[in-house]
């Protein structure tokens, strides 16, 4: 599964989708993560369907997208010039860490009933 796809740059703004894949654990209120995903951000992909090469999404990411096992985000970063895979793996490694630690600050408590 591919985690980067990127989808477009004007030489110093770069648009790409990034594929996180959620955490197989549970929140405070004993749902999982995927669940959690699931119903508050959704299943959606920007990427037709394909091999999931060359802005194209495979049909096992598809389904790690609709079970809730991955979700896609798109963002922009700055990058002047074409950035090297090692600074590509940089960028996702950072926004997936923000993205993790945000869901699980916001969701922790989604779900309580007393």
């Amino acid at each position: 599964m591919a985690n980067i796809h990127i989808m477009a740059n004007d030489g110093t703004r770069w648009a790409a989708l990034f594929h996180i894949l959620i955490p197989a654990t549970n929140n405070a209120a004993g749902l999982s993560w995927q669940t959690v995903v699931l119903r508050n951000l959704g299943t959606s992909t920007s990427l037709p369907d394909g091999d999931g090469l060359l802005g194209t999404i495979s049909s096992t990411e598809k389904a790690n997208i609709l079970s809730g096992a991955v979700t896609e985000l798109l963002r922009q970063f700055k990058f002047t010039g074409q950035p090297s895979l090692t600074e590509l793996d940089s960028i996702y490694n950072s926004i997936k860490t923000d993205f993790l630690s945000g869901i699980q600050a916001k969701y922790n408590r989604y779900g309580v009933t007393r």
